[in-house]
Protein backbone atom coordinates (compact mmCIF):
# COMPACT_ATOMS: atom_id res chain seq x y z
CA UNK A 1 0.00 0.00 0.00
CA UNK A 2 3.06 2.00 0.62
CA UNK A 3 4.34 1.85 -2.78
CA UNK A 4 0.68 2.98 -4.31
CA UNK A 5 0.88 5.76 -2.28
CA UNK A 6 4.29 6.87 -3.43
CA UNK A 7 4.01 6.19 -6.81
CA UNK A 8 0.89 8.48 -7.05
CA UNK A 9 2.51 11.17 -5.27
CA UNK A 10 5.34 10.82 -7.58
CA UNK A 11 3.24 11.16 -10.96
CA UNK A 12 0.31 13.09 -9.68
CA UNK A 13 1.69 16.01 -11.58
CA UNK A 14 1.48 14.05 -14.98
CA UNK A 15 -2.69 13.07 -13.87
CA UNK A 16 -3.29 16.77 -13.94
CA UNK A 17 -2.22 17.33 -17.78
CA UNK A 18 -5.50 15.24 -19.85
CA UNK A 19 -8.68 14.10 -18.99
CA UNK A 20 -8.45 10.45 -18.14
CA UNK A 21 -11.63 8.69 -19.10
CA UNK A 22 -12.41 4.95 -18.37
CA UNK A 23 -14.58 2.17 -19.54
CA UNK A 24 -14.34 -1.82 -19.98
CA UNK A 25 -14.59 -3.39 -23.27
CA UNK A 26 -15.96 -6.91 -23.92
CA UNK A 27 -14.22 -8.84 -22.20
CA UNK A 28 -14.27 -7.47 -19.23
CA UNK A 29 -11.21 -5.73 -19.05
CA UNK A 30 -10.99 -2.00 -17.77
CA UNK A 31 -9.43 0.50 -20.16
CA UNK A 32 -7.75 4.31 -19.50
CA UNK A 33 -7.10 6.66 -22.18
CA UNK A 34 -7.17 10.40 -23.10
CA UNK A 35 -9.63 9.81 -25.35
CA UNK A 36 -13.31 8.05 -24.80
CA UNK A 37 -13.62 4.90 -26.88
CA UNK A 38 -16.90 5.42 -29.32
CA UNK A 39 -17.70 2.32 -28.71
CA UNK A 40 -18.06 1.87 -25.35
CA UNK A 41 -19.70 3.85 -22.49
CA UNK A 42 -16.54 5.83 -21.26
CA UNK A 43 -16.54 7.69 -18.03
CA UNK A 44 -14.55 11.01 -17.27
CA UNK A 45 -12.90 10.31 -14.21
CA UNK A 46 -13.03 13.37 -11.51
CA UNK A 47 -10.19 15.43 -10.20
CA UNK A 48 -8.00 14.50 -13.17
CA UNK A 49 -8.17 17.84 -14.57
CA UNK A 50 -5.89 19.91 -12.06
CA UNK A 51 -3.64 22.00 -14.15
CA UNK A 52 -1.78 22.24 -17.38
CA UNK A 53 1.92 21.58 -18.33
CA UNK A 54 4.11 24.28 -18.35
CA UNK A 55 5.53 25.20 -21.78
CA UNK A 56 8.80 26.80 -22.39
CA UNK A 57 8.30 30.60 -24.27
CA UNK A 58 9.25 30.61 -27.70
CA UNK A 59 11.90 32.97 -29.35
CA UNK A 60 10.56 36.22 -30.65
CA UNK A 61 10.54 36.43 -34.35
CA UNK A 62 13.69 38.28 -35.74
CA UNK A 63 11.91 41.77 -37.31
CA UNK A 64 11.37 41.86 -40.82
CA UNK A 65 12.57 44.58 -43.03
CA UNK A 66 10.15 46.59 -44.72
CA UNK A 67 9.81 45.27 -48.76
CA UNK A 68 10.09 48.26 -51.37
CA UNK A 69 7.09 50.30 -51.54
CA UNK A 70 6.15 49.37 -47.91
CA UNK A 71 5.75 51.48 -45.19
CA UNK A 72 8.42 50.69 -42.12
CA UNK A 73 6.60 49.67 -38.81
CA UNK A 74 3.12 49.75 -40.40
CA UNK A 75 1.67 46.01 -40.19
CA UNK A 76 -0.74 44.93 -43.00
CA UNK A 77 -2.62 41.61 -41.27
CA UNK A 78 -1.98 39.78 -44.17
CA UNK A 79 -2.81 36.98 -42.45
CA UNK A 80 -6.61 38.93 -42.61
CA UNK A 81 -6.28 40.24 -46.06
CA UNK A 82 -5.06 36.74 -47.62
CA UNK A 83 -1.39 37.96 -48.63
CA UNK A 84 0.56 34.92 -48.98
CA UNK A 85 3.19 36.48 -47.21
CA UNK A 86 2.52 35.39 -43.50
CA UNK A 87 2.15 31.81 -44.25
CA UNK A 88 5.61 30.90 -42.28
CA UNK A 89 6.88 27.68 -41.64
CA UNK A 90 6.24 27.13 -37.93
CA UNK A 91 9.40 25.32 -35.67
CA UNK A 92 8.02 23.25 -32.75
CA UNK A 93 10.37 22.15 -30.32
CA UNK A 94 9.51 18.70 -28.20
CA UNK A 95 10.94 18.44 -25.07
CA UNK A 96 10.11 14.96 -23.03
CA UNK A 97 9.94 15.86 -19.56
CA UNK A 98 9.17 12.44 -17.88
CA UNK A 99 11.11 10.04 -17.61
CA UNK A 100 14.05 11.88 -17.54
CA UNK A 101 17.14 10.49 -19.55
CA UNK A 102 18.74 7.54 -18.56
CA UNK A 103 15.86 6.70 -15.56
CA UNK A 104 14.99 2.96 -13.98
CA UNK A 105 11.50 2.36 -14.30
CA UNK A 106 10.09 -0.43 -12.43
CA UNK A 107 6.70 -2.07 -13.42
CA UNK A 108 5.70 -5.44 -13.67
CA UNK A 109 3.32 -5.06 -16.08
CA UNK A 110 5.37 -2.75 -17.93
CA UNK A 111 3.79 0.42 -17.90
CA UNK A 112 5.83 3.28 -18.47
CA UNK A 113 4.04 6.95 -18.40
CA UNK A 114 5.46 9.78 -21.06
CA UNK A 115 4.86 13.06 -20.91
CA UNK A 116 5.93 16.30 -22.82
CA UNK A 117 5.49 19.48 -23.59
CA UNK A 118 5.27 21.03 -26.74
CA UNK A 119 6.26 24.77 -27.79
CA UNK A 120 4.43 26.87 -29.36
CA UNK A 121 0.74 24.66 -28.87
CA UNK A 122 0.06 23.04 -32.32
CA UNK A 123 -3.00 23.93 -34.13
CA UNK A 124 -5.99 21.18 -33.86
CA UNK A 125 -4.96 19.09 -36.90
CA UNK A 126 -2.13 17.97 -35.61
CA UNK A 127 -1.46 14.88 -33.61
CA UNK A 128 1.50 12.99 -32.03
CA UNK A 129 3.02 9.59 -32.66
CA UNK A 130 5.52 8.00 -30.00
CA UNK A 131 8.66 5.84 -31.03
CA UNK A 132 9.78 2.98 -28.83
CA UNK A 133 13.17 2.03 -29.94
CA UNK A 134 12.65 3.76 -33.11
CA UNK A 135 9.37 1.98 -34.26
CA UNK A 136 5.90 3.59 -34.27
CA UNK A 137 4.10 2.62 -30.69
CA UNK A 138 0.34 2.29 -31.32
CA UNK A 139 -1.73 4.79 -33.23
CA UNK A 140 -1.13 8.63 -33.34
CA UNK A 141 -2.69 10.77 -30.49
CA UNK A 142 -3.63 13.82 -29.62
CA UNK A 143 -2.57 14.37 -25.87
CA UNK A 144 0.79 15.34 -23.88
CA UNK A 145 0.73 12.32 -21.95
CA UNK A 146 0.62 9.10 -22.93
CA UNK A 147 1.26 5.60 -20.98
CA UNK A 148 2.90 2.82 -22.97
CA UNK A 149 1.77 -0.63 -21.79
CA UNK A 150 3.92 -4.21 -21.60
CA UNK A 151 6.97 -3.32 -22.57
CA UNK A 152 9.35 -5.58 -22.64
CA UNK A 153 11.80 -5.12 -19.60
CA UNK A 154 14.91 -3.96 -20.90
CA UNK A 155 17.12 -0.66 -22.09
CA UNK A 156 14.51 1.38 -24.75
CA UNK A 157 14.82 4.67 -26.66
CA UNK A 158 11.67 6.80 -26.49
CA UNK A 159 10.95 9.79 -29.15
CA UNK A 160 7.99 11.86 -30.12
CA UNK A 161 6.81 12.94 -33.09
CA UNK A 162 4.55 15.93 -34.15
CA UNK A 163 2.54 15.05 -37.64
CA UNK A 164 0.76 17.88 -39.42
CA UNK A 165 -3.27 16.90 -41.36
CA UNK A 166 -1.44 15.46 -44.26
CA UNK A 167 1.20 12.82 -41.69
CA UNK A 168 4.31 14.90 -42.48
CA UNK A 169 6.32 14.90 -39.47
CA UNK A 170 6.76 18.81 -38.52
CA UNK A 171 8.65 18.56 -35.45
CA UNK A 172 10.57 16.15 -33.14
CA UNK A 173 11.39 15.56 -29.78
CA UNK A 174 14.92 14.74 -28.36
CA UNK A 175 15.79 11.09 -27.52
CA UNK A 176 15.72 9.56 -23.96
CA UNK A 177 16.92 6.26 -23.04
CA UNK A 178 15.07 4.37 -19.96
CA UNK A 179 15.73 1.41 -18.52
CA UNK A 180 12.81 -0.94 -17.47
CA UNK A 181 12.77 -3.56 -14.36
CA UNK A 182 9.83 -6.39 -14.60
CA UNK A 183 9.81 -8.51 -11.66
CA UNK A 184 10.60 -12.20 -12.75
CA UNK A 185 9.08 -15.50 -10.98
CA UNK A 186 12.35 -16.77 -13.07
CA UNK A 187 14.98 -14.77 -10.34
CA UNK A 188 13.21 -15.24 -7.18
CA UNK A 189 14.95 -17.11 -4.58
CA UNK A 190 13.96 -20.42 -3.14
CA UNK A 191 13.75 -20.59 0.76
Amino acid sequence: MKRFIILLLAFWPLIGMADVYKWVDDEGRVHFSDRPDADSNATRMPGFQTGSPSVDKPASPEPVPAAPGDTPGVYKFPELFGDGSAQQAVSYSIRITTPLQDATVRDNQGIIPVAFTTSPMPEEDFSYQMFLDGMPWYQPFFSQQVYLSNVDRGTHTIQVKLMNAEGAVVGTSNTVTIHLHRASALNRSLR
